[in-house]
């Protein structure tokens, strides 16, 4: 999270919750950032301080407070109190309901997408329909290259594949969000815990493997036994 970019989340959920009825998940429920090297830790602090990010330095008394059972190899950490999440299912859903209600179309599973530009305008052409516009906001994730390349524009764009593993548990072990470096696990209010996330150079492959779900249980286990 930023400080440019986390400050407009909670009006903006609340926003869509009142134009669908959807909850997107949103609550603010804190993060803990652990780590082996205590100077990296420090190092990290003083970037989000400088962000003007809310951060609190912990040691091993006040990690045991955040998170009771944190593996005793972690000794400093630092608490993100403003840190929040949301439910990307339910986030997925809110946003084109709230779209066709303020009657935005929508085409889904479109073939064969090409986009030209010539002088000031910008033509996007599929096998079935034209647009014409002034203005296009390209939002294709790792597809978004591909769409350029046609224009001259190289990005560094490609798809990365990250595995996920959600744990249902009895009882939540702990309330906040526990993040080490790229990894996390994220405690859902309905006693779901999500354990993520590889990074996976593999093109456009989606399919989950045992390599992959079992590293992140590992790592699971490594941050709370």
């Amino acid at each position: 999270l930023r400080s440019c970019s986390y400050h407009p989340w909670e009006q903006f959920s609340a926003q869509l919750r009142e134009l669908t009825g959807i909850d997107n998940g949103y609550r603010k429920c804190g993060a803990v950032e652990v780590g082996l090297d205590g100077s990296a830790v420090d190092s990290q602090i003083r970037q989000w301080q400088a962000e003007g990010l809310r951060c609190d330095a912990l040691d091993r008394a006040a990690l045991e407070r955040h998170v009771p059972g944190l593996h005793q190899q972690f000794q400093r950490g630092a608490f993100l109190p403003e840190f929040a999440q949301v439910r990307n299912p339910r986030h997925l859903k809110a946003l084109p309901t709230a779209c066709q209600g303020r009657g935005v179309e929508i085409l889904e599973n479109v073939d064969d997408l090409s986009i030209c530009a010539q002088d000031r305008t910008v033509e996007v052409t599929s096998a079935s329909r034209r647009f014409g516009a002034d203005r296009l906001c390209l939002t294709a994730g790792a597809w978004t290259g591909q769409l350029m390349k046609p224009l001259g524009v190289e990005l560094p764009m490609a798809p990365i594949r990250g595995q996920i593993a959600q744990l249902r548990v009895g009882q939540l072990p702990f309330k906040c969000v526990i993040e080490q470096a790229r990894r996390y696990l994220v405690p859902r209010a309905d006693g779901l815990v999500l354990v993520g996330s590889t990074q996976e150079h593999v093109g456009f492959e989606k399919r989950n493997t045992a390599e992959g779900i079992s590293g992140l249980l590992g790592f699971a286990e490594s941050i709370v036994p």
